[in-house]
C-alpha cells in the first residue's frame, strides 16, 4: 500500500543494506528513531524498583553529557510533531520511548529507550545522568567508532506475470518477503539478489491495477528460492480473468 501511495521513491531494488544483511533488521519504515532520513542516538535503559514503595522517574530528570556538550532526552511531543505522516513510527515511539513519567511498582523491572540528537563520536566518554533533587546518579559509557564493510555479489531477477491479458494496460506493484527476514516494496519488477539470499525461501506479492477501470487484482508466489528459477525469471500467476 505504501509503495502505491508514495511511488518509486518508496521502493527498493534489493541492493540496499537492509535487504542484503544476514541479520534481521528493524525496518526503517517502523523505526521511530529515524526522522527525516537521519538517525537519533539511542540508549537502552532498564529501571528496576527494588523497594517496597512506588517509584517515579521523570524524563526531565535525565540528561546526557558528552565532553562539554549537554543533551536532554526527546519527549513524545517531539515524535508527534515530526512523525505526523508516519503513524506506525508514532505507535512505536509510544511503545518504546521513555515517557514523561515512568511509574514503577515494587519489584517491577522496565526497559525503555531514551533518544537524543546524534552524538559527536569524538567525545569518547559519555554519561547518562539521573538528577533527583540533590542526588546525582551517573551511568558511564565509552564511545567507540566501528566501521564495517562487506562486498556482495548480486544477480538480477525479473518478475513476470501470467493470466492478465494485456500487461501494458496495468500498473504493477511488487513486494517480497524473505523467510525470517526483511520485507521489501520493490521499485519495479526487477530485484537484485545476493548469493547468500538465493537459497533463502522467499515470497513475492504482486498488485495489478487496470489503467482504465482502476480495478485491482492480486497474485503471489510463495516459499520459493531465487536460485531455483530458470533464466532468472520469477513467474507469478494471476487467476484467469474469465473467472470474474
Amino acid at each position: 500500500m505504501l509503495r502505491i501511495l508514495y511511488g518509486k521513491e518508496y521502493g527498493n531494488n534489493g541492493r540496499e543494506v537492509a535487504s542484503l544483511s544476514d541479520v534481521e533488521l528493524f525496518a526503517d519504515n517502523y523505526n521511530p528513531y529515524k526522522i527525516n532520513q537521519k538517525y537519533l542516538s539511542v540508549f537502552k535503559v532498564t529501571f528496576e524498583n527494588k523497594g517496597n514503595e512506588i517509584e517515579k522517574i521523570r524524563l526531565k530528570e535525565l540528561q546526557v553529557v558528552g565532553g562539554e556538550e549537554l543533551l536532554y532526552p526527546l519527549g513524545i511531543e517531539y515524535f508527534e510533531n515530526n512523525l505526523k505522516d508516519e503513524p506506525e513510527k508514532i505507535k512505536n515511539a509510544y511503545r518504546m520511548n521513555m515517557p514523561e513519567e515512568l511509574v514503577l511498582t515494587p519489584s517491577q523491572r522496565i526497559t525503555k529507550f531514551i533518544a537524543i540528537p546524534a552524538i559527536n563520536p569524538k567525545n569518547e566518554n559519555l554519561q547518562v545522568q539521573i538528577i533527583k533533587g540533590k542526588e546525582i546518579i551517573n551511568f558511564d559509557f565509552k564511545v567507540k567508532e566501528k566501521e564495517a564493510s562487506k562486498n556482495y555479489l548480486v544477480e538480477s531477477y525479473e518478475i513476470f506475470t501470467t493470466g492478465l491479458g494485456d500487461p501494458l494496460s496495468q500498473y504493477f506493484y511488487c513486494a517480497l518477503n524473505y523467510e525470517k527476514g526483511v520485507s521489501l516494496a520493490l521499485s519495479d519488477a526487477r530485484i537484485f539478489v545476493s548469493e547468500e539470499k538465493k537459497t533463502v525461501p522467499v515470497s513475492v506479492y504482486v498488485v495489478a491495477i487496470d489503467m482504465k477501470t482502476s480495478k485491482a487484482r492480486t497474485a503471489r508466489k510463495v516459499k520459493f528460492r531465487f536460485g531455483e528459477q530458470k533464466k532468472n525469471k520469477v513467474i507469478v500467476p494471476f487467476e484467469s480473468s474469465n473467472k470474474e
